[in-house]
């Protein structure tokens, strides 16, 4: 579903961005795609209406995201790429990895080749494997100064080129205050930390797109910067390249995050939140960041960012290794009685060990059982999907392929002039669950679905708009 940090009901309905520059922006977006965006009619906006004709579970679009980010808890649990959220290594180091980084107050775990010669040792001693390279994942890189990881140097390219090398370069001291405080108040936060170093480390290079070919924050294969800006190599003007930058995200349709309804919180508080959140930020820059960038700092800017990613993240879940590892011992050790062999088990006590206290610390309830293997799980901007509309009934659906890459499929067989809509919420919730999810995005589903359970027939139409008024 739509982003798993903390949107809330809104006082007030979806922004939308300037239409001729969304416009001209998504047209190019969308080209080649099948789709194009035009106005929905009823009073809902924008949608994505064919233009060909899709086959019931073909795909429409595969798309990587411009923004992806693992999320907090998360990352103690999974090891995973910085920039894609590929796991890395082996399935001993994830194990080991799981067991040894346990909570942030520990000291560093073992040095590399220790743990490298730890992981051997569980490699060998995992029961069910026919090879040993039926453990590896995939290789790995490492920051030399800041410690995150990479599953290529292409990938580390990339954030070099755009975010990592702003976070990278601050103390660390200040960076934890930041994150700190963003946690305590929305986790979307570090979101928006990715998406403000890279428009200020393209501002910097002059140029609005960097090398690696990857997505500007995230993801590989996408670039986030505006069409219409210059890839001569010629630099451009500060502003110039600040606009390209951060026009994918200002077309999103949003909530100023100070907006959006807190029963704790009056508006004027978040509105400080905000604030010094922006102001905290600034001063992880380990420099002063160009002039051009200045608007990026102001609590109204940097509110919108957030609601807008609120509005328009999509969850990110695959399937761990060490997850997957785990459902097939559970699987063949009921068939053949094997159990875990002595450094694998000791592990797996560690793991249990690591999570109770990490419970407790946190306050937070398990799942499930100890020890219990979470998927991986990460938050990513899809700028196409951003700008698909919602229906309790949805003509498509999304899976994730390769980590964090979407692909959308058509459920149904879709007409050339039909629109694409897809489902913001669970679509196995009742009515008054469905409903009570969708006001996150401060409207009230009229789809077919819900006019029919209302009782009002089945003439309604979908009334939300991603796209823009």
């Amino acid at each position: 579903f739509f982003s798993p940090c903390s949107v809330r009901p809104t006082h007030m309905a979806m922004q939308f961005p300037d239409t001729q520059a969304s416009a001209r922006w998504c047209e190019e977006l969308l080209a080649d795609s099948g789709v194009q965006m035009k106005d929905a009619g009823s009073g809902k906006g924008r949608g994505l209406f064919a233009t060909r004709p899709f086959a019931k579970n073909t795909p429409i679009w595969s798309e990587a995201p411009i923004l992806c980010r693992q999320l907090y808890e998360n990352s103690f649990d999974v090891l995973v790429c910085t920039h894609c959220l590929k796991p890395v290594k082996t399935l001993g180091h994830q194990l080991l990895y799981m067991a040894e980084a346990a909570d942030e107050d520990e000291d560093e775990s073992d040095d590399e080749a220790l743990t490298d010669a730890k992981a051997e040792e569980l490699n060998c001693d995992l029961p069910f494997l026919s090879s040993k390279q039926e453990t590896f994942l995939c290789g790995s890189v490492s920051c030399d100064e800041c410690g995150d990881v990479f599953c290529s140097d292409e990938c580390m390219k990339a954030a070099t080129s755009s975010y990592h090398s702003l976070s990278c370069g601050c103390g660390e001291d200040v960076f934890d205050k930041f994150v700190q405080y963003a946690l305590e108040h929305d986790e979307i936060f570090l979101s928006v930390e990715k998406v403000v170093s890279h428009i200020i480390a393209r501002v910097e290079a002059g140029q609005p797109t960097g090398g690696g070919g990857a997505g500007c924050c995230g993801g590989k294969g996408t670039s986030c910067c505006d069409g219409n800006a210059s890839s001569s190599g010629a630099a451009q003007s500060a502003e110039a390249v600040f606009e390209a930058c951060a026009r994918p995200f200002l077309n999103l349709c949003y909530v100023p995050w100070h907006q959006m309804l807190d029963e704790d919180a009056t508006e004027a508080d978040r509105l400080k939140v905000v604030a010094k959140t922006a102001a905290l930020l600034r001063k992880c820059l380990p420099r002063p960041a160009p002039a051009a960038c200045a608007p990026l700092f102001t609590p109204e800017l940097f509110s919108r960012l957030a609601g807008a990613l609120c509005a328009n993240n999509i969850c990110v879940n695959f399937a761990s290794p060490q997850q997957q590892y785990y459902c097939l011992f559970l699987h063949q050790s009921r068939a053949t009685g094997r159990p875990l062999k002595g450094s694998v088990a000791a592990v797996v006590r560690d793991i249990a060990k690591v999570q109770r206290r990490r419970h407790r610390s946190w306050g937070t309830a398990p799942g499930t059982a100890f020890p219990y293997f979470p998927e991986c799980e990460g938050t990513a901007l899809f700028p196409k999907a951003a700008l698909i509309n919602h229906s309790c009934t949805p003509s498509a659906s999304y899976e994730f392929t390769g980590q964090s890459s979407l692909l959308l499929l058509a459920t149904r067989d879709i007409a050339v002039g039909e629109e694409l809509t897809i489902s913001y919420c669970d679509e196995t919730e009742d009515l008054e669950g469905r409903q009570a999810e969708l006001r996150n995005w401060g409207f009230e589903c009229g789809c077919p679905r819900c006019a029919a359970e209302r009782g009002k027939g089945t003439g309604a139409t979908p009334c939300c708009s991603k796209g823009g008024s």
